[in-house]
């Protein structure tokens, strides 16, 4: 016996989530080929800031790649050197630059940073992560993109996968569907250098 048109329908959009699994999961193995791992570090840019009279302010930044500095030229160029520089300026003291920022830290990672900026006794903390997060998160508010994709799974095609694969299917799909669309938008972010590399 033949299946019907509905069987046929669920089968056809399983084999294109599936493909298009493949295909992320293909690119993603691709950029990672093509750009390789990181060979440079960010510069080094811990120290004195300024000259005036008085106690040097103490200044720590912790974060990720970001606060690290990294693609930044040269030290002055790094976040916790402009950011070290204008407050000297401001303040009319030195200040005393000392980053703990990690390269491709997360929030979950802050513990151990705040623990060796403590050893500092920083006057001032800047805090500095996730910026390429916060920026899908600002743009998954202004288009949802779990949303955007239940227009392509939702409806009678997420109640034929609820039917016929098992019920819940269809907003996994949706589920997925919006992360890839999350992760395209991402790359083509990175690819008109609007994201940072981590």
């Amino acid at each position: 016996m033949r299946p019907g048109p509905i069987a046929r329908t669920a089968a056809a959009l399983g084999a294109t989530v599936v493909a298009a699994a493949g295909l992320l999961t293909a690119q993603a193995f691709e950029a990672r080929r093509r750009i390789g791992r990181r060979t440079t570090a960010a510069p080094y840019a811990d120290g004195r800031y300024g000259n005036g009279p008085g106690t040097s302010i103490r200044l720590a930044i912790l974060g990720d790649s970001g606060a690290a500095g990294l693609g930044a030229g040269h030290p002055e160029d790094t976040i916790g050197a402009i950011l070290a520089t204008g407050l000297a300026q401001v303040s009319g003291r030195t200040v005393t630059l000392s980053n703990h920022a990690v390269i491709g830290a997360q929030t979950s990672d802050l513990d151990g940073q705040v623990d060796r900026a403590l050893w500092t006794k920083p006057h001032v903390a800047v805090i500095m992560i996730g910026a390429n997060a916060i920026t899908l998160y600002f743009l998954n508010n202004l288009m949802s993109f779990e949303r955007f994709a239940v227009r392509f799974v939702g409806g009678d095609v997420g109640a034929l996968l609820d039917l016929f694969i098992t019920p819940g299917t269809g907003r996994f799909v949706a589920h997925v569907l919006g992360l890839a669309f999350a992760i395209t938008l991402a790359g083509f972010l990175y690819r008109r250098k609007i994201f940072l590399r981590v």
